[in-house]
């Protein structure tokens, strides 16, 4: 009896956590500009805190985790054009890169979408916490029309994956405690994989559609 109280009791906690998740993504329905797709860009993200993250760090491995997950081709960072022709570095820290100039990049890139975005640095009791951001976003736009076809947003706190929920009934909060999971899920490379596998499941369940 004790035992299957337990066990309820775990799993009931288990389905609470892994619903509690801080990432939301979003893509537009649009299939016929998903299944037209293939090339994308993606530029320096605006990181804000002295210590977090640098722009292209972040950019690289949401680059790596596109190459990993879909079948897009990412343009390589280093053969940009566009850093040269409207200074893509300056643009980006100003906060001009909006829908309408990411647009304007792709076109001069020859890509089908770009990718923008933003975060902010973890700060934990007055600390910046290296190479760990609280909340970001990041939007896929449709270089055509300018549009917005996936955007990721992360709220601040803990991303509940399934396999981190597991991980933390496991060790019953003790030998991995919430500051433990804060730290783990807000890791550059934790998120990015979790968000280009996020746009991908979605861009999947487009597709399926008739």
């Amino acid at each position: 009896m004790y035992s299957t109280l337990k066990s309820f009791i775990t799993f009931t906690i288990f389905l609470f956590l892994a619903k509690c998740s801080s990432l939301d993504v979003a893509v537009s329905g649009n299939k016929q500009f998903l299944q037209g797709m293939k090339k994308i860009a993606i530029m320096n993200f605006e990181i804000s805190g002295n210590e977090g993250p640098k722009e292209q760090e972040f950019s690289d491995i949401i680059a790596h985790q596109f190459l990993k997950e879909t079948n897009l081709t990412v343009i390589e960072r280093d053969k940009l054009v566009i850093s040269k022709v409207i200074g893509e570095q300056s643009l980006s820290r100003s906060g001009i890169i909006d829908e309408t100039t990411a647009a304007q990049m792709g076109k001069i890139l020859g890509v089908d979408a770009i990718v923008i975005g933003k975060g902010e640095q973890l700060v934990i009791d007055k600390k910046s916490v290296d190479y760990c951001l609280n909340t970001f976003n990041i939007k896929v736009i449709s270089v055509e029309t300018g549009n917005i076809f996936a955007n990721v947003i992360k709220q601040p706190g803990i991303e509940w994956s399934p396999l981190m929920t597991f991980k933390y009934i496991i060790g019953f909060g003790l030998v991995w405690d919430k500051n433990d999971m804060l730290l783990e899920t807000c890791k550059i490379t934790f998120l990015a994989e979790r968000a280009v596998k996020g746009i991908q499941s979605e861009m999947e369940k487009i597709n399926r559609k008739q």
